[in-house]
């Protein structure tokens, strides 16, 4: 009996936790750095470009026809193409699932485990997202089914419980430093949201096709993972206080209270957090080394990364650093990588049209003169 294939909503909870981590947590405090109060309107306008990428995705996987994405552009673009797409792939996703699994590291032990090391704290973050990856596609699927639910009914309760502090005068005014920050910010949008050409390489493991408005929804989710805790984190503490805060989307928890005698509610954030952050380094570590198409050594690959990752953390960087690269390299990085990946695909579908033509004339004109 061939095992039960995730379907696509079980991909979509996959990417909301893996690109969510990214958009709900990482990309706000980049957004309000460089665009401050703008932030807001820079999502708003970015959901206008991002509808016509998600289109080209769409019409990427379309060609895919049950194929692996490195399948198909190695069948288009020839070895030399698919070996260049293989290996820029898999130093992205390697320093994906590196700065997330620092990220979280450096956040924990900030957070709630000030006297742990973060070697200790990196150990069993790597166990867990290692043999998550040994396990696959398959597996991260499901289990992100399981995880996803209670993320969306916290995020749901620390949005409407915060509402007494929202004052949403300090959304206005716009502009009080020109459209520069506007511009600024909707680059940064963008370097997020082009995360959702990953169901291209989770597309191949799916029971059945996906369609177009399903697609789209998975995009105006991930607009929305960014747009809530965004405005709320201006109109909770003002953009100035904002800006200058590390994590702001965890910062609302702290304000946020369950009746009138439970005041921290913050140690659900832990869960968010942390549910994230295992999905999003199990599936970038396991992505970086499928793509190969590796089988025999590949859990072998997983676990030497797992101990690179956490040996890292004996010197781990200075916080202040980290930030800076989140702003000048990581999520420039993220563009740049997705900007390079839908320009190949949109190279190999008629470089591979033209090859199938060929291949047909070839064989007609071979049937011709035979006797």
């Amino acid at each position: 009996m061939n095992p039960v294939k995730p379907s696509f909503l079980q991909a979509a909870m996959l990417i909301m936790l893996s690109v969510g981590l990214s958009n709900h947590v990482f990309i706000i405090p980049v957004l309000l750095q460089v665009a401050g109060r703008d932030s807001w309107l820079s999502v708003v306008i970015s959901s206008l470009p991002i509808i016509l990428f998600t289109l080209v995705v769409f019409l990427i996987s379309k060609q895919l026809k049950g194929n692996t994405l490195a399948e198909w552009l190695s069948n288009n673009l020839g070895k030399a193409g698919g070996f260049l797409f293989k290996l820029v792939s898999s130093v992205y996703f390697l320093q994906v699932s590196y700065f997330t699994f620092y990220d979280t590291a450096m956040w924990a032990k900030s957070s709630y485990l000030y006297e742990s090391p973060m070697f200790v704290i990196g150990l069993i973050l790597a166990f867990l997202s290692v043999l998550t990856a040994c396990l696959g596609m398959r597996t991260l699927a499901f289990a992100s089914g399981i995880l996803l639910p209670l993320v969306v009914i916290f995020g749901f309760y620390v949005a409407t419980v915060n509402v007494q502090y929202k004052d949403y005068n300090r959304l206005l005014p716009l502009f009080e430093h020109g459209y520069t920050p506007l511009f600024r910010g909707i680059f940064y949008c963008m370097s997020g949201w082009v995360e959702i050409a990953l169901i291209l390489f989770i597309q191949p493991y799916l029971s059945k096709k996906f369609k177009l408005w399903q697609l789209l929804l998975l995009m105006f989710i991930m607009v929305g993972l960014t747009f809530g805790p965004l405005t709320g984190a201006i109109m909770e503490f003002g953009p100035y206080e904002a800006e200058h805060m590390r994590y702001p989307a965890f910062e609302e928890w702290r304000i946020a209270s369950l009746g009138k005698y439970i005041t921290q509610t913050d140690f659900f954030s832990i869960y968010q957090w942390l549910a994230g952050a295992f999905t999003r380094i199990s599936l970038a570590m396991y992505i970086a080394v499928v793509v190969w198409d590796i089988k025999k050594k590949r859990n072998l690959i997983f676990m030497i990364w797992g101990i690179l990752m956490s040996a890292s953390l004996i010197y781990p960087l200075n916080d202040t650093v980290f930030q800076n690269l989140l702003i000048t390299l990581i999520f420039p990085v993220n563009f740049v990588y997705f900007s390079f990946l839908i320009i190949i695909a949109l190279m190999a579908i008629p470089i591979g049209k033209l090859k199938k033509k060929r291949r047909g004339t070839g064989a007609t004109a071979r049937g011709r003169s035979s006797p």
